[in-house]
Formats: C-alpha cells, sequence, structure tokens
C-alpha cells in the first residue's frame, strides 16, 4: 500500500476516522520505515492533533520517538510541543535537549542538511529554555538564547529577540530577582543547590532535579568545573540501579 498517497487522499477527502486508521497501519505494516513514519508523524500533529484536536493519535508521536530516538526529522520536537501545551516543562525541556544534541553529533550546527533542520533546531532551542524560565532561572534561559542566536533563521532570530526583551522586563520584579540569583550562584559554584533541588522537586520537575544534584556534585569534587556552553547540550544518563551521570 502507498500510505502516503492514501493518507493525502483521506486528508483531501476530510474523511479524518480514515486518517487515523490509516497512520496507525502505517506504524504497525513498516516499522523501520523511517522517512515514512516521520511523514506520517508530521500528518498526525499538524492536522489531527493541531487543527482538529484529535489526540488520540498522539500516541504515534511518542512510537515514533521510541523507535528512532536519534531521527533528525522534527518529531521530538513535536513531542515537546505538545509537552509544552500540557504545561509538562520539564520533560519538554529534556526532549528539546536530546534533540539537539542528536543534531551537534550529526555535526547539524555548522552544516545542517536542510532548511528544516535549521528550523527545528531553532524551536529545540526556543523550547530548551522553558523549564529554565518557569523555574527562574531566567539568566540561564537568555544564555541559551544567546547561544541559539549563532545558528537561527531570520525567524527565529526575531522570536529569540523578543523573548530576551521579555525576560528582561520579567527580571524587573525582586522575587524573580531573588531565585534567578541563586540559580546563578548555584551555576558559578554549586551553592544553593539544596534549596533548587526542592523547588524542583516540589514542583515536579525532576528531570531538572537530578541535573541539579549532577551538577553539585561536579562542583564537590572537581574544583575546576565550570558550568559553561557545553553544559547546555549535556544528557542525563544510568537508571536508578546503577546510578546516573552527566555526559
Amino acid at each position: 500500500m502507498d500510505y502516503k498517497k492514501e493518507i493525502i487522499e483521506s486528508l483531501q477527502q476530510n474523511d479524518l476516522k480514515k486518517t487515523e486508521e490509516l497512520a496507525n497501519s502505517a506504524f504497525n505494516a513498516e516499522p523501520e520505515n523511517e522517512y515514512l513514519l516521520a511523514f506520517v508523524s508530521t500528518i498526525v500533529f499538524e492536522n489531527l492533533i493541531l487543527e482538529r484536536q484529535i489526540v488520540s493519535s498522539a500516541n504515534l508521536i511518542f512510537q515514533f520517538v521510541d523507535r528512532f530516538p536519534n531521527s533528525l526529522y522534527p518529531i521530538r520536537i513535536y513531542l515537546a510541543d505538545l509537552l509544552i501545551r500540557q504545561k509538562s516543562y520539564d520533560t519538554a525541556t529534556t526532549e528539546a535537549r536530546i534533540y539537539l544534541r542528536v543534531a551537534l553529533d550529526n555535526n547539524q550546527f555548522k552544516q545542517p542538511y536542510d532548511e528544516k533542520i535549521k528550523d527545528t533546531m531553532g524551536r529545540a532551542f526556543y523550547f530548551l529554555t522553558t523549564a529554565y524560565t518557569d523555574l527562574g532561572a531566567k539568566d540561564y534561559s537568555k544564555r541559551i538564547l544567546n547561544y541559539a542566536l549563532e545558528y537561527a533563521t531570520p525567524h527565529w532570530t526575531e522570536v529569540y529577540k523578543q523573548e530576551l526583551l521579555q525576560l528582561d522586563n520579567e527580571l524587573k520584579n525582586q522575587e524573580i530577582i531573588e531565585i534567578n540569583t541563586k540559580w546563578e550562584q548555584f551555576f558559578e559554584s554549586g551553592v544553593f543547590a539544596n534549596d533548587l533541588y526542592n523547588l524542583c522537586v516540589n514542583k515536579g520537575f525532576n528531570d531538572m532535579a537530578k541535573r541539579v544534584d549532577l551538577l553539585e556534585g561536579h562542583f564537590r569534587f572537581d574544583k575546576n568545573f565550570k558550568v559553561d556552553k557545553s553544559e547546555v547540550l549535556k544528557l542525563i544518563y544510568g537508571d536508578e540501579k546503577n546510578g546516573f551521570a552527566l555526559s
């Protein structure tokens, strides 16, 4: 079956039930076809989920990411988008970070394959800031955006500039200044790790809590450790049994 052709035709006929059925069928029939399933996932995200609020198809976005964890197609960023819409900022930031790390490891920062990847990277950097901004680490979010400006398309350059202005405005609030200062001092030397760890746990930001714990360990055991630009795209590896590491 030509799933691509059939799905396009079902959408043109506004037969959404058939579109959803074909999408699920494609995932079952051609489980290793990354190109096809990326196309299907894009159709699902743009036409069924965003446009028509058919959220039952969201499981296909999750399936794609599970099957192709190192894919440069934008599906992981679609997943991050869905998570942000659910206010799951911690997990969304993690998904954005993973995508950008895959892009970095595949030399996409210096030589992206096409404009689609450049745009996806731009969106990923924007999503990467969400957990930090929500937790009060406004200056860290600003550093992410300034880092991203080196690689941004004109569209994302304008988006980042507007977000930087918004962050500056938020930093006029005394309460926000205080929590931002704690984060800045933590990123400088590891102080306030317990306070920030508890903040993350209390807000349900478990990935960020683990990151704070790992960074504090680096500060404690390595006097030369610094949170520099490379830290932004370091990932957490490991499990509860064997422990976690940041690399």
